[in-house]
């Protein structure tokens, strides 16, 4: 779910390599990808894009991950799923057994040791990685076995909804990679929870966080190194030689390269040529068309149901947004069932909810806010919203200060963005608000976001096919630079109801937890709910690979030609 980047031409070159150099063989598999945005960096817990996760899921690998088809946590990086026992009242211990053959990059093998401090480092109050503390903060102890360091027990006190992806399902970190000087090392995870904790992990966060982490300064056990990243242009993968998961993971093209292409047009022409092997994300209208074309013989079309919803974010600490009768009056400028024929293709379905159809606990009572210009005029007069100088913008008194009714709305150069932002400007306009349409490169988007800066913004995302812990997105602690409640969204109740979600294991509380809080999102429309997307995805008809709904919909790693 997130917007495009502007495709930036006359950068210079900065080619990035990893420790091992492979040399390049003739007649390796090299499948390239079109990306519509560039990654904003490659480290899991600090990369705030969607593109990077893709991406880093061929460096970095977790214990255990979600399987493209049957959507289950399958191990990875350990043998077998974890036992797991109760100690105490309510914890539970879950012992796990890292593959013998698992290795770094430069050879070093994959140990307890490194999981234990994957887990300090996203604990530490110094690492910008508030996403994963909120996660793994669950996380009571780690003990390692002291006759097999690649044997560990994971305790966590209390129950928690996601007790088992929390424990597994993120990457792990080499130590003595990214913590050369064992910085880390006399802290247990109980100090680095704690906020005010100085010294050598505040010199960790300085070191961790630096780009160099990001850019050049990369390695993970799976099967892929970064090979070379053209800021701007391209980004390349490159398999490693005799790398330890062959025979246990799919790892088949010898090098991935992802080309950054926000020009939609531009894009379909690449593959068309034979310049790019697949292509994502393609407008629903243009893909339509695509089938029709001559060209189509030649290339596969996909429609998976991926995990995904688009909105726009609204800014709820602005004080423009701050009265939810504005939010809903904004929402009913919006007719989603013809925006969904007219710029989706019927390839989009209007949701009401961020909880995906597909959950058992979806609120299938909430129906999609209706197109209503009519009631919208009602909500902003009762808002105290009127044109009192006749010059067809509405005005109010906020902090004993006049002011207009004019929003900005950020988007990028993607065209369903700024389609919707058009439909909104012109239905916006008969109704009293004005709509300014600001074009932005999705760097410049995310730092304004992060710093509340703006009014609204077209955003996507893509959800996880487990539970949904609601705590990134909806707690009032996710509000900041680091969080990711983008709409600074939240209340002393919604709060309540998600930390109880977070712990509650009796399911038929936690189903009407869920819809509860739906309920009280649909009241207050923090953001302007849109659709659910079937993904669109296009590649050469002598290449297979496999297709999914989880996200991004395809695996590079199992590309192959026919």
């Amino acid at each position: 779910m997130k917007s495009l980047h502007y495709f930036f031409l006359g950068l210079f070159l900065l080619s990035f390599y990893s420790c091992v150099q492979d040399k390049e063989e003739e007649g390796d598999f090299e499948f390239k990808v079109v990306l519509q945005e560039e990654p904003d960096r490659l480290n899991p817990m600090l990369s705030q894009m969607s593109v990077a996760t893709q991406v880093e899921s061929h460096i970095f690998l977790p214990l255990m991950e979600y399987d493209p088809g049957n959507l289950e946590l399958e191990p990875m990086l350990v043998e077998t799923s974890p036992s797991i026992e109760s100690y105490d009242e309510d914890g539970k211990a879950y012992t796990f057994n890292i593959r013998e053959e698992a290795s770094w990059s430069d050879g070093t093998p994959v140990t307890g040791h490194d999981y234990l401090f994957t887990v300090k480092a996203a604990l530490n109050p110094h690492t910008k990685s508030n996403a994963w503390r909120g996660f793994l903060s669950q996380i009571d102890s780690v003990a390692i076995d002291a006759k097999d360091d690649k044997r560990f027990v994971v305790f966590l006190e209390e129950a928690y909804l996601l007790s088992l992806p929390v424990t597994c399902n993120f990457s792990i970190y080499p130590k003595h990679y990214y913590d050369p000087d064992g910085y880390l090392d006399n802290y247990t995870l109980s100090d680095l929870k704690k906020d005010s904790i100085d010294g050598n992990a505040e010199r960790f966060g300085q070191q961790f966080n630096q780009i160099v982490y990001s850019r050049d300064s990369i390695m993970g056990s799976g099967a892929y190194r970064l090979d070379s990243w053209v800021l701007g242009q391209s980004l390349s993968l490159k398999k490693k030689n005799d790398w330890w998961g062959n025979g246990i993971l799919e790892a088949s093209p010898d090098k991935i390269t992802y080309l950054f292409v926000p020009d939609e047009a531009t894009a379909i022409t690449m593959l068309k040529s034979g310049d790019v092997d697949l292509v994502s994300s393609i407008s629903p209208t243009v893909f339509a068309d695509l089938k029709k074309d001559s060209a189509a013989s030649q290339l596969e079309f996909h429609t998976p149901k991926v995990m995904q919803y688009y909105y726009l974010a609204l800014n709820n600490q602005n004080s423009l947004l701050k009265d939810k009768r504005v939010r809903k009056a904004l929402a009913h400028l919006l007719d989603l069932e013809k925006m969904s024929k007219v710029l989706m293709a019927d390839l989009a379905k209007p949701i009401a909810s961020p909880i995906h159809s597909s959950k058992t606990y979806h609120n299938s009572n909430l129906q999609p806010i209706g197109y209503d210009p009519e009631k919208a005029r009602q909500l902003l007069f009762e808002s105290g919203w009127s044109d009192t100088d006749g010059d067809g913008v509405l005005e109010n008194t906020l902090n004993n200060e006049t002011e207009e009714l004019s929003l900005d709305i950020l988007v990028t150069q993607k065209a369903l963005g700024r389609n919707i932002a058009r439909i909104l400007k012109e239905n916006a306009q008969e109704v009293g608000i004005e709509i300014n349409i600001k074009g932005q490169n999705w760097g410049e988007i995310v730092r304004q976001i992060n710093s509340q800066d703006y009014h609204i913004a077209a955003m996507a995302t893509r959800q996880h096919p487990g539970l949904d812990d609601l705590y990134q997105s909806w707690h009032t602690a996710s509000i900041g630079p680091d969080g990711r409640n983008i709409t600074g969204f939240g209340t002393a109740r919604t709060d309540s109801i998600i930390n109880i979600l977070r712990t509650t294991e009796d399911a038929q509380q936690r189903k009407e937890l869920f819809l509860m809080i739906q309920e009280i999102i649909y009241e207050e429309q923090p953001m302007i709910f849109l659709f659910s997307p079937t993904e669109t995805i296009i590649h050469r008809s002598d290449i297979e690979i496999q297709i999914s709904s989880k996200r991004p919909g395809y695996f590079e790693n199992t590309a192959q030609t026919k």
